[in-house]
């Protein structure tokens, strides 16, 4: 028995452990430990389309072995022309510093030891205009948030909260909806979309959806 699996640079994962045989007392045996990802990320300098396509297809893997698992791209630099993610099972592309890498033609200044002493402060001033963007960590991080917090309600949530089900707080069809009444914008968390359907219920206007 063989397990296929691939390093991540980053994982959220839990440990499983296998065991077959063709017999029932499973005598004569076999065993074999592995880790599951939950959420996933590959971390790249310079994200390039063959780094993409590579990433699109680790993404689907997990995916396969984990149905609700996350997957993310995390990279300083873009390398490629942007490419919508949406028809890959990659969930986010992150781009830490919201920047293109160096072309090659001013890349290969930097190719020799000489070249780099001498390009060295053009370099830095470069780092410098183009840091590291403490949003995007947050928001990497409010995604590891979401998959981690508790999926059970407490009664006194529930109670002053008015309603029972908050699974509608997440449908997209309900968030555009919101969307189509000038009620949300596109960069409001759950709870505050929370707040306006409990304004719809007191108005007696409760929104009408398909799941």
């Amino acid at each position: 028995m063989s397990i296929r699996s691939k390093d991540q640079d980053f994982a959220i994962s839990r440990k499983i452990f296998l065991k077959a045989s063709h017999n029932r007392d499973f005598n004569d045996s076999i065993s074999r430990e592995a880790n599951i990802a939950y959420v996933a990320a590959e971390c790249k300098t310079n994200l390039d389309k063959t780094m993409f396509q590579e990433g699109a297809a680790t993404a689907l893997d997990v995916k396969l072995s984990v149905p609700g698992a996350k997957y993310f791209l995390l990279c300083e630099w873009l390398d490629m022309s942007p490419i919508s993610s949406s028809l890959t099972a990659i969930d986010e592309i992150l781009i830490l510093r919201k920047a293109k890498r160096l072309s090659s033609n001013i890349r290969s200044a930097f190719s020799t030891a000489k070249g780099r002493n001498k390009n060295r402060v053009f370099f830095v001033n470069h780092l410098d205009d183009n840091p590291f963007a403490p949003a995007v960590f947050m928001r990497f991080l409010s995604e590891i948030e979401k998959m981690i917090c508790k999926d059970e309600l407490d009664e006194k949530d529930v109670f002053q909260g008015d309603i029972f089900n908050f699974k509608d707080f997440f449908n997209p069809s309900f968030y555009l909806l919101l969307l189509h009444d000038n009620l949300a914008t596109t960069n409001e968390s759950p709870q505050q979309l929370r707040f306006h359907y409990l304004d719809l219920i007191k108005d007696e206007h409760p929104p009408q959806y398909q799941t």
